[in-house]
């Protein structure tokens, strides 16, 4: 009703905050019990789970729902999930045998299983645009570097071969800023088609694959400076090999992009 909707603007502007999982690993899963819905399962990769009131949660068929489920509940414990990647607080969140209320449920069914689809899409492109961005800088502080570190008397950036490869990063990066801009502005009237759905899937796939070849690529530009853990290289890469695991798995993505291609 609007009158929900509104109160929750209100709650969310007011800092209230609502998590989601970034990944489709393991998703619970909701079953009828004596004319009740019951939640079961591990939603993984929340962020920030433990500063969250609620869980935007994805369930699975065959009682395929999308609720607000109060994390503040008997059968809900959270986890810390440790990961390489220490720029982002990720948690598993378990359900056991939760009770889900009417009152928490936004969508069921057909309704749920497109809504899912949607809220996936976004999850989809919001990961290419911090891969397309985090890339950018990582490529800006590399060149910067090159520009100013001296070897043989000369700046490395004025090194053919340093320039080519450069070059050729730059390149990749255009073309996934490229597609995820066009992908954007494809699916802003219609969030909820197949198409939109591919368009994230794509963008997601060519940015965080782009992403994680480039900071592999700036760390060796940097030399010996960039092997060192300290260095800031290593919190680009890091953060690129996770958002290449987060979503679903870099070969599903892969098979269904080919399938849908085959399609037309």
């Amino acid at each position: 009703s609007d009158l929900h909707r509104d109160d929750w603007l209100a709650r969310l502007t007011a800092q209230q905050y609502v998590a989601a999982s970034l990944s489709d690993a393991g998703a619970p899963a909701a079953r009828l019990e004596a004319g009740r819905l019951m939640l079961s399962g591990v939603a993984t990769a929340v962020p920030s789970a433990d500063f969250a009131s609620h869980l935007l949660l994805l369930g699975e068929p065959p009682q395929a729902l999308v609720a607000l489920i109060p994390l503040d509940q008997a059968g809900v414990q959270i986890a810390a999930r440790p990961t390489w990647d220490r720029s982002r607080r990720l948690f598993d969140v378990q359900f056991t045998d939760l009770a889900v209320d009417e009152s928490w449920v936004l969508a069921q069914d057909a309704d749920a299983q497109q809504l899912s689809r949607t809220l996936s899409m976004q999850r989809d492109f919001a990961l290419a645009a911090d891969s397309v961005g985090g890339a950018s800088a990582l490529l800006d502080a590399t060149v910067e570097y090159l520009q100013t570190r001296r070897q043989f008397g000369r700046p490395l950036a004025l090194f053919q071969a340093l320039k080519h490869r450069c070059a050729d990063l730059k390149a990749q990066l255009t073309a996934a800023e490229a597609l995820l801009a066009d992908g954007l502005d494809r699916v802003a009237d219609s969030p909820a088609t197949p198409q939109a759905e591919r368009m994230g899937k794509a963008a997601k796939q060519l940015a965080c694959s782009m992403y994680a070849a480039l900071a592999e690529e700036a760390l060796q530009l940097h030399g010996g400076i960039g092997m060192t853990a300290e260095h800031p290289c290593h919190r680009f890469l890091k953060r690129a090999l996770l958002n290449q695991h987060l979503g679903r798995r870099p070969e599903d993505y892969e098979a269904d992009l080919a399938e849908a291609l085959l399609r037309t």
